[in-house]
């Protein structure tokens, strides 16, 4: 059977199609995530949901109206973020990327400040998540007492449940389904989604209302839970009836397809990065705990120096030769000399390209050890890659086990594979051996094996109802 598996990124949609049994690809497309909206706080980080619900849609069409015997979708999303559903409203994502939450109340603290005061370090272990900006319920929270008037009665989603609520609401293969109340959609996720927007008890696996009630918006309604293997609903693309799967996280479905042993540790490094250990039992520690899949867990530290960090380096030099020049200068000639041998004449230069303010960094990145010899593009590169790598390391340390314990690093994300410089760091720094994963897209990767085990179990989560 073919399907079609979707990774909802914070810079585009990823889709691929192919065969299950075989784990073979047969199409891939690539469109971009759209835009933020314009115009709102800086600190506010929000897009158009049903946009995002859309651009899925229209390509499950294409998909249909060219292939036949495509039989189910499964879908990997951006996590941390969710939708705030509410009749009559907009329905926007608030993306991880929201920092809403570090503005200032009137009384000088901020909101997560706040939240830290009233939820207790040993209320989060059964989380498995800390309090930090990129949390949805830190950002949900900071919503409701910015505007008192927002009704607290609303229904919260991930981005992935939204998705698949709005395509089962509006092409259910099932007559009842359109008989049901017009505004609601089915919202049910998987416990790799949902954890990261603080409401789930990773420990036991159930939603916990515990944060809710505690805020003081205890009447919002949840997703509910269903295991990666259940069938949550079809819908009807040109003729076919696809199966839809419940959303799972994507850092989950890129640790899947990177096919990490015991004692392996992997880099995710895409727009972010964590550092991750797979585990067999709930083990919390000074660590995110996350629900992996088969009732598995994923130790994970995450605001690790990604992309996004090398992006500050390469927008300001963009910047100098845009502003000397007159010219548009291309990211990607950019990316190119800062990718060139450095010149190392000179003192060592060092760089910290902590540059997100999070609860690892909050101090912001420097520049040092400047001499008159060593301040050049591509030395300030090579430093803060060989920052990224001692970050990394240092902090997969921490992770429940020794360095003694960890066999090799696996390097996954297109940060890891666009920069050679990472791995060499790594194993400089670790004394490890790093590899990189063994397919460049490790969320097609994932899919697709994530597919085989849902098949090859039979479906043994049945159908939700």
């Amino acid at each position: 059977m073919k399907w079609i598996g979707f990774d909802i990124g914070s810079t585009s949609v990823k889709s691929v199609l192919f065969d299950s049994e075989t784990e073979t690809v047969l199409d891939e497309k690539n469109t971009p995530t759209p835009e933020r909206i314009a115009g709102l706080p800086p600190e506010n980080y929000e897009i158009s949901a049903a946009a995002i619900a859309d651009r899925v849609l229209q390509v499950i069409d294409s998909y249909t109206a060219s292939t036949q015997e495509i039989g189910a979708v499964l879908i990997a999303s951006q996590m941390h973020g969710f939708v705030y559903r509410l009749p009559g409203r907009e329905d926007r994502y608030i993306s991880w990327q929201d920092m809403r939450c570090l503005r200032k109340m009137s009384t000088g603290e901020t909101y997560l400040a706040r939240m830290e005061q009233l939820i207790p370090p040993e209320t989060m272990r059964s989380h498995g998540v800390y309090l930090k900006p990129s949390l949805g319920l830190c950002n949900l929270y900071t919503m409701f007492l910015e505007d008192p008037a927002l009704p607290r009665d609303g229904e919260l989603f991930t981005l992935g449940s939204y998705v698949t609520g709005r395509l089962m609401k509006q092409r259910s293969s099932r007559p009842e389904d359109s008989r049901t109340e017009s505004e609601r959609y089915k919202n049910i996720t998987h416990a790799s989604s949902a954890a990261p927007v603080g409401i789930v008890n990773v420990r036991d696996g159930v939603i916990d209302r515990t944060l809710p009630e505690i805020l003081g918006f205890d009447s919002i309604r949840l997703p509910s839970l269903a295991s990666e293997d259940t069938v949550i609903g079809t819908i009807l693309s040109n003729g076919q009836t696809l199966q839809i799967y419940p959303d799972v996280g994507d850092m989950q479905i890129a640790v899947l397809g990177s096919r990490p042993a015991n004692g392996d540790g992997v880099v995710n490094a895409a727009t972010a990065a964590q550092v991750i250990c797979p585990a067999e039992k709930f083990l919390p520690g000074d660590y995110e705990v996350r629900p992996y899949f088969g009732g598995k867990f994923v130790n994970v530290i995450s605001n690790m120096p990604g992309g996004r960090n090398l992006a500050v380096l390469t927008a300001f030099f963009k910047e100098i030769a845009e502003t000397l020049s007159g010219q548009e200068i291309p990211e990607d000639r950019i990316w190119k000399e800062m990718h060139r041998i450095p010149d190392t004449a000179g003192r060592e230069l060092r760089a910290d390209v902590n540059f997100y303010e999070n609860p690892h960094f909050p101090e912001g990145g420097s520049i040092s050890g400047i001499d008159q010899y060593n301040l050049h593009m591509n030395t300030v590169f090579r430093a803060a890659v060989d920052n990224m790598a001692k970050t990394c390391w240092e902090y997969m340390c921490r992770l429940g086990q020794g360095p003694e314990s960890i066999r090799k690093i696996i390097c996954a994300g297109g940060v890891s594979w666009k920069t050679p410089e990472l791995l060499e760091s790594l194993r400089r720094v670790s004394g490890k051996e790093c590899v990189l994963s063994e397919r460049e897209d490790e969320a097609a990767a994932g899919l697709m094996h994530l597919a085989a085990q849902i098949r090859a179990a039979g479906r043994s989560g049945g159908e939700y109802s």
